[in-house]
């Protein structure tokens, strides 16, 4: 289900959740808050780049490195990029959330406004 969700973009990347803001985030402006490369909050950034979830995907290289990121989503690769998938998406929560706390005391979230 969560790689059905990243691949319709159902999803809480930035590239995503900026469209829902009023009025839309530019898309230059969805930038990833995990890391300090700059680049936006996409999908491909969020599996294969983000040097904040490095030690997440160390398990996973075996995959990662044999796919290029249009035959990542095979048959022969979903069980184990189900399985990162599934640590990126909680090691995110939880950074996250140390952002929120950090950025606003009162806990409100920079996905709904920060």
């Amino acid at each position: 289900m969560l790689i059905a969700q990243l691949r319709i973009n159902s999803h809480e990347l930035r590239c995503e959740t900026g469209c829902w803001k009023r009025p839309k985030e530019a898309w230059e402006e969805s930038v990833c808050v995990f890391c300090t490369s700059g680049k936006v909050e996409t999908e491909k950034h969020f599996i294969l780049e983000c040097e904040a979830f490095k030690d997440s995907r160390d398990n996973y290289i075996n995959i990662l490195t044999v796919s290029s990121w249009n035959n990542l989503f095979s048959k022969g690769t979903m069980e184990k990029l189900g399985e990162l998938i599934i640590k990126l998406i909680r090691k995110r929560a939880e950074l996250q959330k140390s952002v929120c706390e950090a950025v606003c005391p009162i806990g409100y979230c920079y996905s709904r406004g920060h």
